[in-house]
């Protein structure tokens, strides 16, 4: 029977992606991460083994500065990378909108900024957690094609995601294959024909 866990009023189980508080770092905010294993302790408290996704910021700006100019989905590669923005702050924003869902061109420059406060990075590494740190659920979903970057504003516990990120390498790699679906990527059938008889 699989464990799961309650925390005021809310059920966590093992696939949940959820917010955990981290102690180290209380103004920092809250890690995401998906839960892959409850685990009852032996003085009866629960840990949770979770995957860990990392924000932005914890990425090297030279490895975003690349993920940003390459096309994962658009046709062309690299057309819309630019110079380093930066915003009233003095705070680098992005170096192009690659990454992001499709439709981001039609956003202003606040939703876009925003957007990219939405992206995380998998990682294939794993900690384990106290359960009391947990502080709610939320959203993490792979990028795909199909979905308007519309779709994402206003979704405050949604997050995306399109690579994986290895910091013992420092590299970032795309997240498995991608389902195209769009009317570009199907395929011409020819009208059917019947067999001529010889």
């Amino acid at each position: 029977m699989p464990m799961e866990i309650s925390t005021t009023k809310l059920t966590y189980d093992v696939g949940d992606c959820v917010y955990f508080d981290d102690p180290l770092a209380p103004d920092a905010p809250f890690k995401i991460q998906k839960i892959d294993e409850l685990v009852k302790t032996e003085n009866g408290s629960v840990d949770a083994r979770c995957v860990i996704f990392m924000r932005r910021q914890d990425i090297p700006q030279h490895l975003l500065k690349i993920a940003d100019q390459i096309q994962r989905h658009a046709k062309t590669n690299g057309g819309d990378a630019k110079e380093e923005e930066h915003d009233d702050d003095g705070l680098l924003v992005d170096w192009g909108e690659c990454g992001l869902p499709c439709g981001v061109e039609k956003l202003s420059k606040d939703q876009r900024l925003r957007l990219r406060q939405h992206e995380i990075f998998m990682t294939r590494q794993s900690e384990v957690l106290p359960a009391t740190l947990i502080r709610g659920k939320c959203r993490v979903v792979l990028l795909d094609d199909c979905q308007e970057a519309g779709n994402y504003i206003g979704q405050d516990d949604t997050f995306f995601h399109s690579l994986v990120y290895d910091p013992n390498a420092g590299t970032l790699l795309a997240d498995k294959g991608a389902i195209r679906v769009r009317e570009k990527y199907q395929a011409l059938v020819d009208d059917w024909m019947e067999p001529k008889i010889k």
